[in-house]
């Protein structure tokens, strides 16, 4: 198997919150010159090269995520069959994403389906070694692969990807709709998120956003682009009367507080004034840095309203410039990411007033600043799910009919 050249070229493809529009991360996609991704790997498997070429595909896929920056989350794919294998396989990767300056808590490691039978102990004990390096783990293909109930189960990924196979059938094919209530329920009680693949129609966003599933991916959303995006405005895309899900899935007035969570913006405890003052100033919408220690665990957040007013004084940049950021900080809100948004609401409403609107930090079960959540999309999803289900209790008449 020769060595990987130029003729494997890269796209980002983003992972969108189905509820807000805002993109959560960007997956990088390999596009070799000749055939796809899949094909490579298979040619790679019968020449005894599998996790060798895998391997080198995410160091290249992280060297070329270097060129562009971007502070969202980077998936980055691996094959179960890499995971499984010895341990020093994945050492160049780890080199590469250290070399690139990139934290492991915001790779996430999307583990796509085997391509032969695994030994279950050193998949597992490969799974344990990346999570104790401080990796995300997303398992890719669920639904139409061999990542069984009981191995998602076990494993408690951070993130379920749902094969575009199922989501192609919804919501008409009961199948499908099987598929996700039963990995909506198991998700919900392993804590992790459950992710949409293959987007492809408006129908299917409708669908999803009432079934609960709270990030999708596809070519409806956003294509694989050779550059980073960071918003796609996706409002009005889904313009559906409910009748199109089934009544099983309908109701969501315990709507967990991580279907409307947005990608944290972080920096080390030790980061300086200038440090976030540049990231407000070429982030325009972000409206809070959380500042976490060595193991991701959030110590203070800045809000940007009250930052700038402190560092744009006649002596504030002088005062503040050089010297830790976290002295103009606050104790971070937090909850966990098995919170509903209503316990959400009460959070904002028990808190003094000139933080009311301040995000939200969720945290994962490590304690771990998993993303943020904004008050403004906190008050208009709950506001949303209310509406829908008025409308669905207490149908309008349909103005078109007369």
């Amino acid at each position: 198997m020769p060595a990987l050249s130029l003729d494997i070229r890269f796209a980002f493809q983003p992972l969108v919150n189905l509820h807000t529009g805002g993109v959560m991360a960007m997956e990088m996609l390999a596009r070799p010159a000749h055939g796809d991704a899949q094909s490579l790997l298979r040619s790679a498997a019968r020449a005894g090269e599998l996790e060798r070429v895998d391997v080198a595909l995410a160091v290249a896929a992280t060297h070329c995520s270097s060129d562009y920056e971007t502070l969202l989350p980077l998936h980055l794919n691996l094959m179960a069959d890499t995971v499984a294998a010895a341990t020093p396989t994945l050492g160049p990767l780890h080199r590469a994403l250290r070399g690139t300056g990139r934290e492991a808590h915001h790779t996430v490691l999307e583990i796509n389906p085997a391509h032969a039978a695994l030994h279950g102990e050193l998949f597992s004990a490969g799974l344990r070694q990346l999570r104790d390096a401080g990796y995300c783990i997303a398992l890719d293909g669920v639904g139409a692969g061999n990542h069984s109930l009981t191995l998602i189960a076990d494993v408690k990924p951070d993130l379920i990807k749902v094969d575009r196979e199922v989501v192609a059938g919804l919501p008409q094919n009961s199948g499908s709709v099987a598929i996700v209530e039963a990995l909506l329920r198991l998700a919900a009680r392993i804590g992790a998120q459950l992710v949409a693949e293959g987007v492809e129609r408006p129908e299917h966003v409708a669908a999803l956003r009432e079934y609960g599933v709270g990030i999708g991916q596809g070519n409806l959303l956003g294509p694989p682009n050779r550059r980073p995006v960071t918003s796609l405005p996706i409002a009005g895309i889904a313009d559906f009367h409910t009748s199109v899900c089934p009544a099983p899935l309908r109701g969501r007035s315990r709507m967990q507080i991580t279907v409307l969570m947005h990608p944290a913006v972080t920096l080390p405890l030790s980061a300086t004034g200038e440090d976030v003052r540049r990231v407000f100033s070429n982030r325009p919408t972000v409206s809070g840095v959380v500042l976490v220690d060595n193991d991701g665990k959030p110590r203070c957040t800045l809000d940007r309203n009250r930052f700038l007013l402190a560092v744009s004084g006649a002596y504030g940049h002088a005062l503040y410039a050089r010297r830790e950021a976290a002295r103009l900080g606050d104790e971070p809100r937090v909850l966990d990411t098995g919170a509903s948004a209503l316990a959400a609401l009460e959070l904002v409403r028990s808190s003094v007033a000139y933080r009311r609107y301040d995000d939200i930090v969720v945290l994962d079960s490590d304690g771990r600043c998993a993303g943020t959540l904004c008050v403004g999309d906190l008050i208009h999803g709950v506001a949303q799910v209310h509406l829908e289900e008025a409308t669905t209790l207490h149908p309008l008449p349909d103005a078109r009919a007369s």
